[in-house]
This record gives C-alpha cells, sequence and structure tokens, in this order.
C-alpha cells in the first residue's frame, strides 16, 4: 500500500490509527496491529494506547475501506470508512493485509 489517494479494502487483521503521528512512532514495533481476534479486543487496545497517549486511537478492521493520504517511510495517514483519520504504521511484509480496490 504506498500510492496516495489510492481506495484499498482491509484484508485481515484489526489495526490501531492514532490521530497524531508523534504518538505512532513511540508505540511499541508492531503496536498498529491491534488484532487478529474481534472488534471488542482492538476496542479495549486504542482505548488503552488513547489514554498513555492522551490522544485519540481508533482502529479499523476487516472489511473496512481506507484512503491512503500520505506516506512517509513506514508511516501511513489514512483516512477510514467510519470517517476517522489518523496514522498508522507497518512495512512492506504486510501490504498483503490490503488490496486496492478497482473502480472498472
Amino acid at each position: 500500500m504506498n500510492k496516495i489517494g489510492g481506495l484499498y479494502v482491509v484484508k485481515k487483521y484489526y489495526w490501531l490509527l492514532f490521530s497524531n503521528k508523534e504518538a505512532v512512532a513511540f508505540a511499541p514495533a508492531g503496536i498498529s496491529l491491534a488484532s487478529t481476534l474481534r472488534p471488542t479486543t482492538s476496542s479495549a487496545a486504542a482505548a488503552s494506547w488513547s489514554k498513555k497517549y492522551n490522544c485519540n486511537v481508533s482502529y479499523f478492521s476487516p472489511n473496512d475501506l481506507v484512503v491512503l493520504l500520505e506516506v512517509d517511510g513506514k508511516y501511513k495517514k489514512l483516512l477510514s470508512s467510519s470517517g476517522e483519520m489518523g496514522w498508522t504504521w507497518f512495512g512492506s511484509e504486510w501490504n498483503d493485509c490490503f488490496e486496492e480496490v478497482n473502480f472498472q
């Protein structure tokens, strides 16, 4: 996932979305991947990180749509189909978790 303006469907996992890049930059490695299990686990993780970093942390889920707005190395700024905008991060090894949506 690296096409600015591209629309992607989330194929697997729940992902945390931090309201600012500074918070996601200081989060421990791998924390962007919220859960492989269920929304309640992801919701609890988002609430915990929101409190820890004193910022809004939400999450997006499998089958959600996201638009890639900006890329800064591994950091990605996204707009989710629920209207949340924020930062997450992952390397190219996680690109298979997202599939570009083509309207052709």
